[in-house]
């Protein structure tokens, strides 16, 4: 390829718009003697041709009038943070597919499933009568034999890295701590780590949960399922959480924290993480030996 030189291209250009008579576009050009370049009048850019756009389509570009700037109101300023996500809607079939129903899936038990429907409704099916694939989305949670009950939500707020907030379609908000793990508690080692991985994987998500019994202090117990990722066996296995071996003989759990440890991930890449249940006592011990030695101590010091 031929490169011109500045000179050469400048050259060129003069000669392409220095003609007598010509005018360029912008209604001008350069006088043959004195090189120098002046418009005699303007001239306007030819207008690309406009067709019509079909009935009741708008421009991709122009923004939609909202209807209260229609009638003369300014619009009110849209949000810059990022709006939350819309309920779960599922459209639900009965078993002979005669009836069918719009509606947000609240809860379920072996034989039934609570819905919320469109115009704010609560109705309860028996599960027999719903279609097949319909039934299904309520016996996931039949894959924990000894949790067969199920909630359904978006989390709102994660406390750390084993509990989380989850609000129902129908606003009711229910404290969830996550079955048979137990992570960092906030104050020690690991715990702001934990609580930003489950943030990043559950915050914000509808979620499912298989659950059996609340804890002593009213907390639901249960698995909790974002799609299809099983976010307690996911925790441990990221290393962000131990096997609760306490309270849980969850095979699958202990083979993702024996995984962890072999990859040294998360609390595993130190060399004696504290597990939650030692943090826990240590501090209780402590707080108790304290309250002995102020108890003992005489009056007045």
């Amino acid at each position: 390829m031929v490169r011109l030189t500045a000179a050469v291209w400048v050259a060129l250009t003069a000669i392409a718009v220095a003609h007598p008579g010509g005018l360029d576009d912008q209604g001008g050009h350069h006088d043959r003697k004195t090189g120098k370049y002046h418009i005699h009048r303007p001239r306007p850019s030819p207008a690309a041709p406009m067709s019509s756009p079909p009935a009741g389509a708008t421009s991709s570009l122009a923004p939609t009038p909202s209807p209260i700037a229609a009638k003369g109101t300014a619009a009110p300023a849209k949000s810059p943070t990022k709006p939350a996500p819309e309920p779960d809607w599922h459209t639900w079939f009965s078993a002979d597919r005669a009836h069918r129903t719009r509606a947000v899936a609240m809860a379920s038990t072996p034989a039934e499933a609570t819905l919320w429907r469109e115009g704010e409704t609560v109705v309860r099916v028996p599960l027999a009568k719903l279609a097949q694939e319909s039934a299904a989305y309520f016996r996931w949670c039949h894959l924990h034999e000894t949790f067969p009950n199920g909630l359904y939500g978006r989390v709102v707020r994660v406390v750390d890295g084993d509990t989380v907030f989850v609000k129902q379609a129908d606003g009711t908000e229910l404290s969830i701590r996550l079955e048979g793990i137990d992570a960092p508690e906030s104050n020690q080692a690991g715990g702001a780590a934990a609580t930003a991985w489950l943030t990043k994987r559950a915050g914000g998500k509808w979620v499912k949960i298989a659950w059996r019994e609340r804890d002593r202090y009213g907390r639901i117990v249960g698995h909790v399922h974002a799609g299809v990722e099983w976010i307690n066996c996911d925790a441990v296995l990221a290393g962000h959480a131990w096997h609760f071996v306490k309270y849980s003989q969850d095979a699958m759990l202990a083979a993702a924290e024996a995984a962890a440890r072999h990859n040294r991930v998360g609390l595993w890449s130190e060399p004696d993480p504290v597990a939650p249940w030692d943090h826990r006592a240590a501090r209780k011990t402590a707080a108790a030996l304290k309250k002995a030695a102020l108890e003992a101590a005489p009056a007045g010091e």
